[in-house]
Order: structure tokens, then sequence, then C-alpha cells
């Protein structure tokens, strides 16, 4: 994959998230700034596992098709295998990531799914985009209604 260089700040990332990834912080995990060319996703699938995009409900493929008629495949990256820490215990795993020119974006897809669970999924996303968004990460919940796609950056006002 090719990205932009880009910076963001790195000192709000936890130590296990620097020594689970030396390649991006280095050993020392000493490391003030990330660049974004220096971030390496693995996007390749485990042998023998089905592809992420064949784990995608039908909302979030209905939207995987929208966002590479908007930025080109291989930028998009499907519920990216690095995930959030979030303050206060738990995680965030954003349902896709874009690497675009003017920044990163983690997009939270929701459907019309109102039952157990998706309580936590908008808890988590408010969470993780309250403590991680910056002028070069953002976040992004996508809904689909009334068949088009209504996208609510964050901070939603």
């Amino acid at each position: 994959m090719t990205y932009t260089k880009l910076d963001f700040d790195a000192s709000r990332v936890s130590d296990d998230l620097k020594r689970l990834n030396p390649g991006v912080f280095g050993p020392s995990a000493a490391k003030p700034r990330l660049r974004l060319a220096q971030l390496q996703v693995q996007i390749q699938e485990p042998e023998g596992q089905p592809p992420r995009l064949a784990q995608c409900n039908k909302t979030e493929r209905r939207f995987y098709d929208w966002l590479c008629s908007q930025h080109p495949a291989d930028r998009i990256v499907i519920q990216p295998p690095r995930h959030f820490p979030l303050k206060g215990g738990g995680t965030y795993t954003p349902d896709f990531l874009v690497y675009a020119d003017s920044g990163v974006f983690a997009y939270e897809v929701k459907g019309g799914y109102r039952g157990p669970g998706a309580e936590q999924g908008h808890e988590r996303y408010a969470r993780a985009a309250a403590q991680w968004a910056s002028a070069n990460l953002h976040f992004c919940k996508a809904t689909w209604r009334d068949r088009q796609w209504r996208l609510e950056p964050w901070p939603s006002h």
C-alpha cells in the first residue's frame, strides 16, 4: 500500500499498543511522533479463514461498495486487525479505516438494528472518537436510512 506522509500525535498511545507494534514504534517505543508512511497494516487474511469482507453484514458491505466509489480500494482497510484501546477498559475496532489525502478516517457503520449490543457499539464508538480524534484522525458514523448514506463526523453537533 502507498500512503501519504501524515503526522499524528502518538503520545496518547498506550504502552501495550507500542509494545505490540515494535515495527511502528520501534523496540524502545520512545518515538514521540508516528508517520503514517511508516504504518504497515496487515490486510492479507490468514489461510483457512474467510476474508473480512465476507464477514461484513449487508449494511457494511453496501458501505464498502460506496467507499470504493469514493476512494481507491487499496486505501480501505476492512475491520482493521489493530484496535483502539479505551480509557477505563475495553477496545474499539472501527468497521473501516480509510487512508485519504486529508487524513485517516475511522468509519462506524450503523443500519436499522436496535437490538442487544447496539448500545454498546454506539458507546464504544463515542468513547474512541472522544479519546483518539485529532486533526489527522477523523471518526465518522455512517447510517443507511431512506436508501442513502448519512455521514455524521465526530464531534456531532
